[in-house]
């Protein structure tokens, strides 16, 4: 499978393993692929953009026309939730399986360990990118953190003063692949926006990830994510925060997504 996906920016043979859900493409691949894919993307100038889509992205995507347009535009789109598994399953795509930003993390500090593959963690709160990088260093003995950063504002657009900051620290740490936690939908606009100036090859919203790392929040159990009760567990964690997100906002959006029928993208990109 992976040998027919090893080309710039994603492939017509990675765009036919794919499935539009609501506007949105998602690439139905697993994670030895994934993994494979970036390996080729770092073999190259950059940036190529990563995604990692859940439930929550696609209802955002579904009302906003320009995130659905950076998402579409990623080299590699993948599904980060079990809704959206099921949502991919019901179109009859090629075998869809999870992959999330910390699959992808984990897979990422691995390759750094073994291959010497340079990482900059961007975002999250002030000390939160320091934490995470001791943990991958625990994990991993010999990962490459070429650097950290947390970004003085949190509202987006950020100020021009912050960004000459932001880009200063990630192209001169020279990193080769950047990890960016500012949490959807401005990690993506971020890194979309920046794709001219960024210099690392590779470039993924990750989300939660650095303050799982850090330790600030857990991860559910092996079987309550497959069971895609993982929001659940996020919920009681952060009960006043995803209240509103998870119950009145994705759980109504989740009842219409599985009322749509997923078809294969018309363009085939």
């Amino acid at each position: 499978m992976t040998e027919l996906i090893h080309n710039k920016g994603g492939t017509q043979a990675l765009a036919r393993r794919s499935v539009n859900l609501g506007g949105v493409r998602v690439h139905t691949i697993n994670l030895v692929a994934s993994v494979d894919l970036m390996r080729s993307y770092l073999a190259e100038s950059g940036p190529h953009q990563v995604v990692t889509v859940n439930l929550d992205y696609l209802r955002q995507a579904n009302k906003d026309s320009r995130l659905r347009r950076v998402i579409n535009s990623a080299a590699l789109v993948v599904p980060d939730g079990m809704p959206v598994v099921w949502a991919a399953r019901r179109s009859g795509a090629p075998p869809c399986v999870r992959i999330t930003g910390h699959d992808l993390t984990h897979a990422l500090a691995s390759m750094s360990a073994r291959e010497g593959v340079s990482m900059f963690l961007l975002g999250a709160a002030p000390g939160i990118g320091e934490q995470a990088a001791l943990s991958l260093e625990r994990r991993y003995p010999g990962v490459q953190i070429a650097g950290v950063y947390s970004p003085q504002v949190s509202s987006y657009p950020f100020p021009a003063e912050e960004d000459a900051r932001i880009m200063k620290a990630v192209n001169g740490s020279a990193a080769r692949v950047l990890l960016v936690a500012f949490g959807c939908p401005k990690q993506d606009l971020w890194i979309a926006d920046h794709m001219e100036e960024l210099q690392p090859s590779l470039a993924i919203g990750v989300g939660s990830v650095l303050d799982v790392l850090a330790g600030n929040f857990r991860r559910a159990p092996h079987w309550i994510q497959d069971a895609g009760l993982e929001w659940l567990y996020r919920l009681l964690q952060e009960p006043r925060r995803l209240s509103r997100r998870y119950l009145l906002q994705d759980a109504p959006f989740l009842f219409r997504l599985f009322l749509s029928q997923p078809t294969p993208p018309a363009d085939g990109s």
